[in-house]
């Protein structure tokens, strides 16, 4: 889970993409896509906070692995982008 804080501009029109992507041993083997975007009357700043539901399984070879999650934010018309919550569940069977 990693919850992403996005503020906007003081703009009727914003847009914004955050990508949560799963690195094993430093290569990537999984990515989850958030998307927003609106077209509004009013230009007034906004304030977002994603939290998406992250699931991923994998079935690793037998030994020591690393894993880490990488988000990265694009968009327009935005002031802030900032990581809040961060924490990696991860269960091994065998």
């Amino acid at each position: 889970m990693a919850e992403v804080e996005i503020t906007t501009t003081a703009s009727a029109n914003f847009q914004y993409t955050i990508d949560y992507e799963l690195f094993l041993d430093g290569s990537s083997i999984a990515t989850v896509t958030v998307e927003k975007e609106t077209d509004s009357q009013t230009a007034t700043s906004r304030l977002f906070g994603e939290i998406p539901n992250l699931t991923w399984i994998d079935t690793p070879a037998a030994g020591s692995h690393t894993y880490e999650i990488r988000i990265t934010v694009t968009g327009t018309n935005l002031t802030s982008a900032v990581a809040l919550t961060r924490a990696l569940n991860a269960l091994a069977f065998g």
